[in-house]
């Protein structure tokens, strides 16, 4: 899995590890089975408790981001902001022995949940369990007959990995959303590259007590409301992902808070992305689209032009939107527009992330600033290498299949003035507040 992939934001991390005496050639091999099955389907899984429910959704996937190595610690202040960026469960692979005992098992397991205290989520995954083993059924733990198991397991672990993620969202009920920079711990604050000091059109004249008051309502719900919105993407639930995108939106939009209203612009994108790749129909506020497109009139905007069916929902009036505004125009949108929406949107994240530079503690972390530009390089690169925006280029993008081109096509020329942009913007003067291994992993990734 490239880990700066646009939809990176989208997956569930989750590490492999060995848990018990088993050849490193072995444990290759099965970690190997695991990866293939990194997509799951909300249809195929079991009913589970909390907000995550999978049966809420059906239409929805899981994707998995399975590694063999931890987080870096620099990266454990910005989970409270990109929880993508957060380890959430650990599978420990054990080879089957005549000698293993149930006891021996729990133990494994005890040991696993005790090295890894952090994790939502521990579970054993048994592999080459013999047909005439004597085994009993052990909770949180998955023993794999042959390959045709290991989906099932998956499956399993899924489930069960969604009901503790419901559990740790709903911690974040009565908690104060602060900013990565508000929290010291060597996040070093972004230098800001030119001041700009343009007011967001509807926003509040913060010299009034009263509008003060406003904003904190509306960076409290704002925030909260893009943080479940990250939560919902990580748990396949598009559609509660899109709404709470654009409820945050709305309410970082008013208030000024530009690092998160770029963050949540950002997971709009990649939801939309996502969407499109399941050619799932969907439709945006006109308030988002005004956002978006910088425009006075929504209702000129062009992801419009295709004679939507307007299909009034219910949960847009929990964006706080004006009731007696255009409704959510639902549809399914032709793949010759994602483009254009998506590069609309990326305009507006990095612009926000600039605008929040001259914040003293609500500023872009240089590696969140860096590692968005290079996901977006990343996205516009494939675009380029496949000379359309199809669904082999989506599927690319989602799954990490091959494009079906290998070599950037002559005469095709998309937006190579963005990915110069994005370059610029990553080896900007924050560059150098980075980390060694941060800077290695952005070279990396341009060179390969």
């Amino acid at each position: 899995m490239n880990q700066y992939s646009f939809t990176a934001p989208g997956r569930l991390k989750v590490l492999i590890v060995p848990a018990n005496d088993i050849s490193n050639k072995q444990f290759k091999i099965y970690s190997k089975f695991l990866k293939a099955v990194n997509e799951i389907r909300l249809v195929d899984l079991k009913p589970a408790q909390g907000i995550f429910n999978p049966q809420a959704y059906p239409h929805g996937r899981v994707v998995y981001n399975f590694q063999s190595f931890t987080d870096r610690n620099e990266s454990i202040l910005l989970h409270d902001f990109e929880p993508f960026r957060k380890t959430f469960g650990v599978i420990g692979v054990l080879q089957w022995t005549d000698d293993l005992t149930e006891d021996q098992i729990k133990k494994y397991l005890k040991g696993l949940k005790k090295e890894y205290p952090r994790m939502l989520l521990s579970y054993l995954f048994i592999f080459d369990v013999k047909k005439t083993a004597n085994i009993h059924k052990i909770p949180n733990v998955a023993f794999i007959n042959s390959e045709k198991d290991i989906e099932p397991s998956i499956c399993d672990f899924t489930t069960s990995l969604l009901e503790s993620l419901s559990t740790y969202v709903s911690s974040y009920q009565h908690v104060t959303l602060r900013s990565p920079g508000s929290l010291g711990g060597g996040i070093v604050r972004s230098q800001t590259i030119e001041k700009q000091k343009r007011k967001i059109s509807g926003s509040f004249d913060l010299t009034n007590p009263i509008s003060q008051e406003k904003v904190k309502i509306h960076r409290l719900k704002g925030r909260k409301a893009k943080l479940q919105a990250n939560f919902y993407l990580l748990s396949g639930n598009l559609k509660e992902s899109l709404n709470s995108f654009c409820e945050a939106i709305h309410n970082l939009k008013h208030c000024n808070d530009f690092l998160w209203l770029g963050s949540a612009l950002e997971g709009l994108a990649v939801t939309i992305i996502i969407l499109s790749f399941l050619e799932i129909p969907f439709g945006l506020p006109p308030a988002v689209l005004t956002l978006i497109e910088n425009s006075k009139d929504a209702n000129f905007s062009p992801f419009s032009s295709a004679s939507p069916t307007a299909s009034p929902r219910a949960s847009i009036n929990s964006l706080g939107l004006n009731q007696n505004q255009q409704p959510v125009q639902v549809q399914k949108y032709p793949l010759s527009s994602i483009p254009r929406m998506i590069s609309q949107i990326m305009e507006k994240v990095i612009f926000y992330y600039k605008m929040s530079m001259s914040q003293v503690e609500d500023f872009v972390p240089p590696i969140v600033f860096s590692e968005c530009n290079l996901r977006y390089i990343c996205l516009l690169s494939s675009i380029n290498i496949e000379g359309d925006f199809n669904y082999s280029l989506l599927s690319n993008v989602v799954k990490n299949t091959p494009l079906s081109r290998k070599e950037i096509v002559e005469d095709y020329d998309y937006d190579n003035s963005a990915i110069l942009n994005s370059l610029k913007d990553i080896f900007d003067p924050n560059f150098k507040q980075q980390t060694i291994l941060e800077r290695i992993a952005i070279y990396n990734c341009l060179t390969y």
